[in-house]
C-alpha cells in the first residue's frame, strides 16, 4: 500500500510524518504528538484545529478534524488566538 508523506512546519522545525491514504489529518497529528487545539474533541464545532495545507492544488486553510489526506502535502498548524 502506498504511503502519504505529510511535512509539518512548526516554530521549532520540520517534522515528516508517514500515513496511509485516507487517514484523518487530526488523528495523524495527534498520533505523532503535534500540538493542536481541539476543545470540541474533533467534532468540527469549535474550528480551532485549522491547518494551512499546501499541495498540488495550492494552499488552503481547513479543519484537520474534517479532512483526510490522499496525497503528499505540507501543513502548518494555524496558531490559536
Amino acid at each position: 500500500m502506498a504511503e502519504i508523506t505529510i511535512t509539518v512546519k512548526q516554530d521549532d522545525g520540520v517534522k515528516v510524518l508517514k500515513t496511509r491514504p485516507g487517514a484523518n489529518l487530526l488523528t495523524v497529528l495527534k498520533e505523532n504528538n503535534i500540538p493542536i487545539h481541539t476543545p470540541c474533541g474533533g467534532c468540527g464545532f469549535c474550528t480551532c484545529c485549522k491547518v494551512e495545507v499546501s499541495g498540488k492544488n495550492g494552499t488552503h486553510e481547513m479543519l484537520a478534524c474534517r479532512n483526510s489526506v490522499y496525497a503528499d502535502c505540507t501543513i502548518r498548524v494555524v496558531p490559536f488566538p
